[in-house]
């Protein structure tokens, strides 16, 4: 049965009951367990959630190895993050409006600055994290949350590995691209519910709809901005420990650099090696 979900998903097997799943951007973490848990039909959890908008490698595990999930998720993880600079929305992705663009000399921003401000940022400190984020509260992912509230958390020490800045890329053909993959996943999630007799998930069914809904919201206002041709594009590779939310780390270039920032795009890479 499982031989076959690879047609659908990527995964592989680093145990009989452990599984690396490549997550598909729009699943929610939990979704993505929700398949393994009624295939196998045995309990299932994951060492690390992934927000919708993110992709990369979640690890789940099965039967009696979900006693091994402490062991798993206090690992530092590595992330490749994708930021738009000029830009701001107040979940510091595109998963809200975007209520603010800004004009600048891009002259005046380089990857020195850049590079200097991600160091400042190494620090541990009291930052707001977003009611948006898959954090839980009482249990509860805060971006089930609809009024998108804040609450305060300690974020932890990173280390930046590496950064690279793309001025002026095409953020509007970057986002549509984003918006057609979420649309695909949806109907690959939908393929998968019927090939396995799984009843979708109403609440992943709606992820999918306000994320495709959002996201065209935010094309259609970058098209009509004439600033949207003064964004770059801000590439960094990171490694992380346990609780540092990613989305943060554009909320404090924002702070520190004093430009509108947001997030494109989180990948998660090369943690369980």
């Amino acid at each position: 049965m499982l031989k076959n979900l690879k047609n659908f998903l990527q995964f592989k097997a680093i145990h009989p009951l452990i599984f690396l799943v490549n997550k598909p951007i729009g699943f929610s973490s939990f979704t993505i367990v929700d398949i393994f848990q009624k295939i196998l039909n045995d309990k299932v959890g994951h060492a690390g959630t992934l927000d919708p908008l993110a992709t990369g490698e979640l690890l789940l595990l099965a039967g009696h190895t979900t006693k091994l999930t402490d062991k798993f998720i206090t690992r530092p993880k590595q992330y490749q993050a994708t930021f738009i600079i000029g830009l701001h929305t107040d979940s510091y992705d595109l998963e809200t409006p975007i209520v603010r663009l800004k004009q600048y000399d891009t002259s005046k921003i380089n990857k020195i600055l850049i590079s200097k401000t991600l160091k400042l940022l190494k620090k541990p400190k009291l930052i707001k994290i977003t009611g948006y984020s898959a954090i839980k509260r009482n249990g509860t992912p805060l971006y089930l949350n609809k009024k998108g509230t804040y609450k305060e958390m300690a974020i932890q020490n990173y280390k930046i590995i590496s950064t690279k800045i793309v001025n002026k890329d095409n953020v509007i053909k970057k986002i549509s691209e984003l918006a057609s993959i979420i649309a695909s996943n949806k109907a690959l999630y939908l393929e998968i519910s019927k090939t396995y007799n799984i009843k979708p998930r109403k609440q992943q069914l709606n992820l999918f709809n306000n994320l495709l809904l959002k996201l065209n919201q935010n094309i259609n206002t970058l098209k009509m901005s004439k600033d949207v041709q003064e964004l770059f594009i801000l590439k960094a590779k990171l490694r992380v420990t346990k609780g540092t939310y990613i989305r943060s780390i554009a909320q404090q270039l924002e702070k520190y650099v004093k430009i509108p920032t947001t997030t494109l795009l989180i990948n998660r890479i090369n943690t369980y090696k």
